[in-house]
């Protein structure tokens, strides 16, 4: 990430790092929650100076470089769980996105598997040029776990091996097929199932508590407030419930 100078270890020579090479542009560091926190440290330092130091240099590299940092779990959370620095959520938190999962989106799947057809296309030298009805509704019903990598991966895995131009239920791997059939047993079977409201209620109200209590670090009276209810009404709920977790109260 901050490159290296020669002779700073075995073997090593001149080499710029990422944020070097980003330098005027911008830099994408994927799934921050998983970056040491060791190095997360030496990270908003970069941040807040603008200055990097290659590994084994002795003198500071002046970059401009906009950072766009991701997570594949609520930063919140990540945070509170000590996966990501406090003050690095903070530094890096100036422009927040969103972005859903695809079983949340899965008008977006389609467009995401023509998109890597055609990528592999090009890379392969294949010719696929569609996607049969029951492929699709097989692909675009899938829950997508591993959300957009997990996808293209897939379709690089499915083009590796046709040899038509049209993938085909055949060409689908395993835990997609597998994946449908078990959903739609079990959605006929959902079906046929009334949960009484007063439990489907309780599990929403929980859910909202907590949330509130992420948003909020755990502070009950900003979470009440964000409720709309007393703090009193909050603090009997989350004993009520048994809502567990790190909480203030003021």
């Amino acid at each position: 990430m901050f490159g290296t100078t020669s002779g700073s270890f075995t073997g090593s020579k001149e080499k710029p790092g990422l944020f070097e090479i980003a330098d005027g542009g911008t830099l994408l560091l994927d799934e921050i929650n998983s970056m040491d926190l060791e190095l997360q440290a030496k990270l908003l330092r970069v941040l807040q100076t603008g200055e990097i130091m290659r590994v084994g240099g002795n003198r500071t590299i002046k970059l401009d470089v906009r950072v766009v940092a991701t997570s594949n779990v609520d930063p919140l959370e990540a945070v509170n769980s000590g996966l990501i620095r406090q003050d690095l959520y903070y530094r890096l938190n100036v422009i927040s996105l969103n972005i859903p999962p695809l079983r949340n989106r899965r008008e977006d799947i389609e467009i995401l598997l023509n998109y890597f057809i055609n990528m592999y296309n090009r890379m392969l030298n294949k010719n696929v040029i569609d996607i049969s009805d029951s492929s699709k509704k097989y692909l675009v019903s899938y829950d997508w776990p591993g959300n957009i990598r997990e996808l293209r991966y897939t379709v690089e895995n499915i083009m590796n091996f046709i040899e038509k131009n049209t993938i085909e239920l055949d060409n689908l791997p395993d835990n997609i097929k597998n994946y449908n059939c078990n959903d739609i047993d079990k959605s006929k079977k959902d079906d046929l199932v009334i949960y009484p409201l007063k439990d489907t209620l309780k599990q929403v109200e929980i859910d909202m508590i907590k949330k509130a209590l992420a948003v909020t670090n755990g502070n009950q009276a900003r979470a009440a407030k964000l409720l709309e209810i007393p703090r009193q009404t909050l603090f009997n709920k989350i004993l009520k419930y048994d809502i567990k977790g790190n909480m203030t109260f003021e």
